[in-house]
């Protein structure tokens, strides 16, 4: 086995570059694993030979137990592409199934009232609670509980990623507990006002009276997390209730551990009617564990895991700073704001990997490596709008040359290099697969490719006999948009007004001065192209199967094959729209 490992690295030592296998896949009876060259790193053999030890993955294979080792993906046994579909559209619709909003049209009529404004039987327009007037003091918090009733919303649609939104926007409204209170909507003033409590409630009305209650209440015990900025105190416990007067419509518990510097556990149970959710989520300085399960009436729908590894993700300071700079800041000596670098909290983490089970059918696998290698690549723009000419930096830089006949320009708004090197590091340090009914026999494999959108754009540039006030130039290879005023003045000469230009310029901003600047540009270099075709470079999905016939998703989940999936999930919307009193507009695409 050792022999036929490194013959196979041999033989990609004399491949030209073009031709270099991406990655190697291990097969052990039906199980293939796929190992990507830009993780995997050095190869160590160990135990005589016997084991060969991959240094980006951190794993280790017995290669006494597996079947061989491939440059391209064993073929396996697997569903044709259309038997494929036939399998999605399959379970989609068992997924479908197992959800009845008319379960939960109370918690839907109360987000409808609190979101979406209204016509009354007089014809006048009533504005919904989420835009009364509030004391901006109390912005924050009110955001944090908007969030919180959106998170209700979705979670009763069975979607489990509503659940880390419910947990985190309650963890946040616990550290502020300066704005506790009962806040409840004012129809007749339109406004907010807020009595003092303990607590945090929100109190508003339905479309036929109902009286809609948010409520959240803490435990006297709790646990503490000290910094260096504060000394701060968490209840163990969160009780949340979403209410309709005394009906209880929903309720969650959130349980919270915090051991100083060491770990954070924080545990959400969600319950409405048929549907049962948890969301366990564990944190240590290396590693974060997170785990959602969603049960609607005892029918599993989903069970997911995801793990991140990283290192000081429970360092105060650290993670201050990383936070501090992704989020950018107003530089108040220079009056400019300085765009956030997220690349200190990239550093933070190593890699990851999620698993989901979609009842009990389908298995999804994704892991991602060097995250911080994908986001300072993909963080690069590559885009062509800010481009230096001499000392001034203009705005107006329209992309770079494709083609040019003088009537029809193609033109590129970023760089095709950047967006190949963001593909190909997606491709080397992401990994996703799925399968069906827990088979080790992978069905398909997420890649990607670049694709090349193209927007046309018809140029006008002025009506009547008004000159024209704007066009485009090209300089070093790249279009630029130019300007110049136009005026009406009285010419005593002619007895009548007369129109009157000023020069072509660019508008720019002078780096060295750190002003406003223009460019002058000479009326011969001056373009009026009729069609401008802008070319996007982007990331683009890629399904591909073990025979390595490959589609873009948006080819493979085409509305033909997926049309009865479609039609079952617009009827959800009807219902929805059905229960809250909304009727669905002719022209809506959804």
């Amino acid at each position: 086995m050792r022999k036929i490992v490194f013959g196979l690295l041999a033989a990609a030592a004399v491949c030209n570059a073009a031709e270099l296998p991406k990655a190697y896949y291990v097969k052990k009876g039906d199980d293939v694993t796929k190992y990507s060259f830009g993780v995997a790193g050095n190869l160590q053999f160990s135990d005589n030979g016997r084991k060969l030890h991959m240094e980006g993955y951190g794993e280790t294979i017995n290669l006494d137990e597996i079947d061989y080792i491939s440059f391209t993906a064993p073929f396996t046994t697997s569903l044709t592409p259309n038997d494929q579909k036939e399998r999605l559209v399959k379970i989609g619709q068992e997924v479908y199934d197992l959800v009845n909003l008319h379960d939960y049209s109370d918690i839907l009529n109360a987000v409808h009232a609190f979101f979406d404004g209204y016509e009354d039987a007089t014809g006048r327009w009533q504005d919904p609670p989420v835009e009364y007037w509030l004391d901006p003091a109390y912005y924050e918090v009110h955001g944090e509980g908007k969030a919180i009733i959106k998170a209700i919303r979705q979670a009763v649609a069975g979607n489990a990623s509503a659940l880390r939104v419910l947990k985190a926007k309650t963890v946040d409204l616990y550290r502020m507990e300066d704005y506790f209170g009962i806040y409840t909507a004012n129809p007749a003033t339109e406004k907010w006002e807020k009595t003092p409590a303990d607590h945090f409630e929100i109190r508003f009305n339905g479309l036929k009276g109902e009286n809609f209650i948010l409520k959240l209440t803490a435990s006297e015990e709790f646990t503490t997390w000290n910094t260096c900025d504060f000394n701060g105190q968490f209840p163990k416990v969160v009780n949340i209730s979403f209410s309709n007067g005394n009906t209880e419509l929903c309720t969650a518990r959130l349980n919270t551990t915090l051991v100083q510097d060491t770990s954070i556990d924080i545990d959400l149970h969600f319950e409405a009617n048929k549907l049962i959710a948890d969301d366990v989520m564990k944190v240590t300085d290396t590693l974060i564990t997170d785990n959602v399960k969603v049960v609607i009436d005892g029918k599993e729908v989903v069970n997911s895991t995801s793990e991140v590894k990283g290192k000081n993700l429970v360092n105060y300071d650290v993670i201050y700073d990383a936070v501090e700079a992704a989020d950018g800041r107003y530089d108040e000596e220079t009056d400019e704001w300085i765009e956030g670098d997220a690349s200190k909290l990239m550093a933070l983490f190593t890699r990851g990997n999620a698993y989901a089970d979609v009842i009990g059918k389908l298995q999804l696998n994704f892991k991602l490596f060097n995250p911080s290698r994908l986001y300072d690549d993909m963080s690069q723009s590559g885009w062509y709008d800010t481009m230096t000419i001499g000392d001034a930096t203009t705005g107006d830089c329209y992309g770079k040359i494709l083609s040019n006949n003088g009537n029809t320009i193609h033109v590129a708004d970023n760089d095709y290099d950047m967006a190949d090197k963001v593909v190909t590091n997606l491709n080397s340090y992401t990994d996703a697969n799925f399968r069906y009914d827990h088979d080790p026999k992978v069905q398909g494999y997420l890649g990607f490719d670049i694709k090349d959108e193209i927007w046309d754009n018809e140029q006008y540039y002025g009506y009547g006999n008004e000159p024209n006030s704007n066009g485009y130039t090209i300089i070093d290879n790249f279009l630029y948009r130019v300007y110049r005023d136009v005026w009406q003045e009285y010419d005593e000469s002619k007895g009548d007004y007369v129109y009157r230009t000023g020069p072509w310029k660019i508008y720019a901003w002078n780096e060295t001065t750190g002003e406003e600047a223009s460019i002058t540009v000479e009326n011969d270099d001056v373009i009026f192209p009729e069609m401008i075709y802008e070319h996007e470079y982007m990331p683009d999905p890629l399904l591909i199967f073990p025979d390595q016939t490959s589609f873009r998703f948006e080819d493979f989940f085409d509305e033909d094959s997926f049309s009865k999936l479609i039609d079952d999930y617009n009827e959800i919307i009807d219902t929805y729209l059905s229960i809250t009193g909304q009727e669905r507009d002719d022209d809506d695409d959804y």
